[in-house]
């Protein structure tokens, strides 16, 4: 057994992860919301489309 291994059990003050999680946190922080724009209008074309054949259908089903 080699010794340097991590220990399975680290001490109770230690926090290994926090770094890590600060480091990723700060170099993703400028993004952008152009994504999410894109996908709300996707969304809402869909919608209309979808009334738009609704209402196509309707009107020939009433006939």
């Amino acid at each position: 057994m080699s010794s340097t291994t991590a220990p399975l059990f680290p001490a109770a003050g230690a926090r290994p992860l926090q770094g890590q999680r600060d480091a990723s946190a700060g170099s993703s922080g400028g993004g952008s919301y152009t994504p999410v724009f894109v996908v709300l209008g996707v969304i809402a074309a869909l919608l209309v489309i979808s009334c738009l054949v609704g209402q196509v259908c309707t009107r020939t089903g009433l006939h």
